[in-house]
C-alpha cells in the first residue's frame, strides 16, 4: 500500500501532462487546513520551499507548493517546481529492493556479489565474507567514508576512479 502510493507520488513527478490539469478534489476546508499547517511547518523550520502531492488509489487529489524554489530572486515554490533527489533516492532504492524480496527475487541477507556479478571488492576479511544486502541498505557495509570527496565540486572524479577506489 505504502509503495503504491510513493510509486504513484513519483509517476506523478515525473509526468509532465499533469500540470495541464488544475482542478483538485478536495474539500475546500481540507485544503485551507493542509495549507495552513504546511505553512506553519516551513516558517517554524525554516524550510526555504517544498511541494507537496497528496494521492490515493484515483490519482492526485491535491498538490500545492510552499516557500521559494529560489529564495535569492524569490521564485515561489509550486507544484511544479522540480528538487534534486538527494537522500531520497536511499529511500526509493531500499523500497524497490524489499519489492524484489517480497517477490521473492532477492532476499535480504544474499551476498550482494550473487546480483551485481561485475561488482569487485578488496575485503579487510578472509575472501569468504559475505556483503549482505541488508549492510549496504543500512549503510554498514564497510565502504571507504570519503568516497564522495569531491563529488560536490565542478570537476567531480570519473567512474573509473570511484570504481579504482572501491
Amino acid at each position: 500500500m505504502k509503495f503504491n502510493l510513493l510509486l504513484q507520488l513519483f509517476v506523478f513527478l515525473s509526468s509532465s501532462s499533469y500540470f495541464a490539469q488544475q482542478q483538485y478534489p478536495i474539500d475546500p476546508k481540507v485544503k485551507q487546513r493542509i495549507d495552513s499547517v504546511y505553512t506553519a511547518l516551513i516558517k517554524k523550520n525554516k524550510v526555504v520551499g517544498a511541494s507537496l502531492a497528496i494521492v490515493d488509489k484515483n490519482g492526485i487529489i491535491y498538490a500545492n507548493g510552499y516557500g521559494f524554489s529560489d529564495l535569492e530572486n524569490q521564485v515561489k515554490a509550486d507544484e511544479k517546481t522540480v528538487y534534486r533527489i538527494g537522500s531520497v533516492s536511499k529511500v526509493l532504492t531500499n523500497l524497490g529492493v524489499l519489492r524484489l524480496e517480497n517477490q521473492r527475487l532477492l532476499y535480504l541477507d544474499d551476498d550482494i556479489k550473487t546480483h551485481l556479478t561485475d561488482l569487485k571488492m578488496e575485503s579487510r576479511f578472509e575472501d569468504s565474507y559475505l556483503f549482505p544486502i541488508t549492510e549496504l541498505m543500512s549503510h554498514t557495509a564497510g565502504f571507504p567514508s570519503d568516497i564522495a570527496n569531491g563529488f560536490f565540486c565542478d570537476n567531480p572524479p570519473s567512474m573509473s576512479w570511484v570504481i579504482e577506489q572501491l
